[in-house]
């Protein structure tokens, strides 16, 4: 799907309420190797949030040279090394440093996929998204516990029940 196709039915699926704030933005930068670029969520014309291709790779490699420089080769399989490679990936997410891919693919897959699905994804730009969902009711809402949560997910939580009239639980970043 094209960018603009997916941009403009991700923004429809936002609540009445958040429509015209919130927006989604990517960018390619042609000039640099592989043509990486930056996605980014703007509310009301401000950036809260991005992921970029370049940030990510420079966070990834340095945890991961600081995985090398702590284990001893003679003792790594393959398989334990992957498997801490992919603890990296999945440590830097819930901290919110993303790929602009991972950006791209959560919001191919709040199209398609269960609001419920979304709430529960292991994804966490997943979750974060799903609080702006349409398909998230304000009784639901309220009743949700975010403390536990990335402080992306806080954050359009407290977005989502302000633009509702809803007062967050304590914890929700403001």
């Amino acid at each position: 799907m094209k960018w603009s196709k997916l941009k403009q039915r991700a923004e429809a699926q936002f609540a009445d309420s958040l429509r015209g704030r919130i927006e989604v933005w990517t960018t390619r930068y042609r000039g640099s190797h592989d043509q990486v670029g930056e996605s980014w969520i703007t509310v009301d014309g401000k950036r809260i949030f991005s992921a970029g291709t370049l940030s990510f790779w420079a966070r990834y490699w340095d945890a991961r040279s600081e995985l090398r420089a702590t284990q001893s080769n003679d003792a790594t399989t393959l398989d334990e090394m992957f498997a801490r490679e992919r603890a990296i990936e999945v440590s830097l997410a819930e901290e919110g440093v993303l790929g602009t891919w991972n950006f791209n693919e959560a919001l191919f897959d709040l199209l398609n996929i269960s609001i419920e699905d979304a709430m529960h994804s292991e994804d966490m730009i997943v979750r974060a998204f799903g609080m702006l969902d349409r398909r998230l009711g304000k009784r639901r809402l309220r009743a949700l516990d975010v403390r536990e949560e990335s402080p992306l997910v806080q954050l359009l939580y407290a977005i989502r029940c302000e633009a509702e009239g809803i007062r967050p639980h304590a914890g929700a970043e403001g």
